[in-house]
């Protein structure tokens, strides 16, 4: 019998040679164009409301009217409402009456150093209102400065490509239903017979006519003109985002809050029982010398070095005090835990931040006898208000350490505390009062600095005008530069500080 020839699968190599035929998995489709891919990105945009568009186009004029061709004033605080009212407007959900005035306050403590008088610091506030009613909006709730703040850098980002973007999709969608031709075909009979219809009235009424030749008669695209719109499409782009918070806050990405990096393992080697102790009783001897010695000089009658007068002795600790200060009170923080678990730390970590304290007062003294001497300026304001908030700060410390409240607490108080006071510093003259403690009348006139308080502006003019009322001398007219008073010409540029000095001025003029 004949053996049968069985092939048992394919020969190994016909399989070999036809690989190609062979496909274990489906093939791959292709990729998407990048045209198509773009396509279809355009098409998930938001749609464009109309009347967020009306409302873009409300808050570009007003902004052309507030602010091209004149100064600041209180039209940044008229802008600030408007746009207020349009973020809230443009909410997906309707704004509730309390809402609605919870908004409108914040916007109005904000913007009242504004209407006060526009410096750095009172639009810093101003800004960031804007950021907590945005915020505010975006996460139907109050949330911390950083997310707030993070929030209004990323709309801030896509501001240049968000409103592009909708515009592109919404023609990208019309040419997908097939609707522009449409759209385009209806304005064709409305425009072909409207443009005869003017042809023909212009003909036959002259003052249709005189309006229609003035009309024509207009140089468009002009360079001011295209720098005009140019702005108009910059301050357009920007606040599209922002008019549109609720939709794209939904396509922000939300990073996760990273774990903070443990550096107990490395601190815990050289932050340790002992070396805390030691560290306390080394700084307590070091400030305990500082203290005698500063108690010696001002209230002990000790004489200072040869060579060393008191003003130089007074300026050249002033600073260096309140720095130590600072850093104390980082360290207090930073050991705390240490010295709350043992009762001889904390007493020892008490009494070195008494010490610390009474060393900012005695920094606080030198700066007060420095002023005495060589008057008054704005680096001394500010070192005299950083020595309070230092102070303050420390006291914090020491509650934040004897009720073992957490570090979060101390952060967000000492915030708060550095928020209120600049708050309150908007609202300070400080011109008006360094030229008034200087120009005082038992100040030494040798000791004088005129070209200083002269060079303070509009502000130093009631002081100066006082001295020169009482002493017949004008400090000013040895130098080129004379401080006058700038009329508010526009009432965009209207604030309340400038409103005050002109009707001051106004009425002095008078007597």
């Amino acid at each position: 019998m004949l053996n049968q020839l069985t092939l048992r699968g394919m020969p190994k190599r016909l399989r070999e040679d036809a690989w190609w035929m062979i496909s274990e998995a489906p093939m791959p489709r292709p990729e998407p164009t990048s045209q198509s891919a773009f396509y279809r990105t355009l098409r998930k945009q938001p749609r464009l409301r109309p009347d967020r568009i009306a409302l873009v186009i409300a808050l570009v004029l007003l902004f052309d009217t507030l602010f091209l061709e004149t100064p600041l004033g209180i039209s940044v605080a008229l802008f600030n409402f408007a746009l207020a009212a349009a973020l809230l407007v443009s909410r997906d959900k309707p704004v509730q009456p309390r809402r609605w005035a919870a908004g409108l306050g914040i916007v109005l403590i904000s913007n009242l150093p504004v209407i006060e008088h526009v410096q750095l610091l009172s639009l810093l506030f101003s800004i960031g209102g804007m950021i907590v009613l945005v915020a505010w909006i975006a996460f139907d709730k109050f949330v911390s400065a950083w997310r707030a703040l993070l929030l209004t850098l990323q709309l801030t980002a896509i501001s240049p490509v968000l409103l592009p973007m909708q515009i592109l999709g919404a023609f990208a969608r019309a040419r997908r239903d097939q609707q522009m031709s449409t759209h385009l075909a209806a304005f064709v009979l409305p425009l072909g017979v409207g443009a005869l219809f003017v042809m023909l009235l212009s003909a036959a009424n002259p003052i249709f006519s005189a309006v229609l030749n003035s009309l024509l008669s207009i140089n468009f695209l002009t360079f001011s003109q295209v720098e005009r719109i140019a702005i108009w499409g910059v301050v357009a782009l920007f606040l599209w985002p922002f008019l549109n918070v609720p939709a794209v806050f939904r396509r922000l990405p939300n990073p996760k809050p990273q774990p903070p990096i443990a550096l107990e393992r490395s601190a815990g080697v050289i932050i340790t029982y002992r070396s805390v102790r030691l560290s306390f009783t080394l700084f307590n001897l070091i400030f305990a010398f500082q203290t005698v010695t500063d108690l010696s000089i001002f209230f002990g009658g000790v004489s200072l070095p040869d060579g060393m007068t008191y003003a130089e002795y007074a300026h050249r600790g002033a600073y260096p005090l309140v720095a130590t200060a600072l850093l104390a009170g980082v360290f207090a923080v930073a050991t705390q835990h240490q010295a709350v678990a043992h009762p001889w730390l904390r007493i020892l970590m008490f009494l070195w931040l008494g010490q610390t304290l009474f060393l900012v007062l005695t920094a606080g003294l030198r700066l007060s006898s420095y002023v005495d001497v060589y008057n008054l300026t704005y680096l001394r304001i500010v070192a005299a208000i950083w020595m309070g908030l230092v102070f303050f700060g420390l006291c914090l410390t020491a509650i934040q350490i004897g009720q073992r409240r957490s570090i979060k607490w101390l952060l967000r108080s000492n915030s708060i505390s550095l928020a209120v006071t600049l708050f309150m510093c908007c609202f300070v003259n400080f011109a008006h009062l360094i030229a008034s403690y200087n120009l005082r009348e038992d100040a030494d006139p040798f000791r004088i600095d005129q070209a200083y308080i002269c060079l303070l502006g509009e502000a130093a003019l009631p002081a100066i005008h006082a001295y020169q009322a009482r002493t017949g001398i004008d400090i000013c007219a040895p130098y080129p530069f004379q401080p006058e008073y700038a009329k508010i010409e526009h009432w965009q540029e209207w604030g309340f500080r400038r409103w005050r000095l002109g009707m001051y001025l106004a009425q002095q003029a008078q007597e």
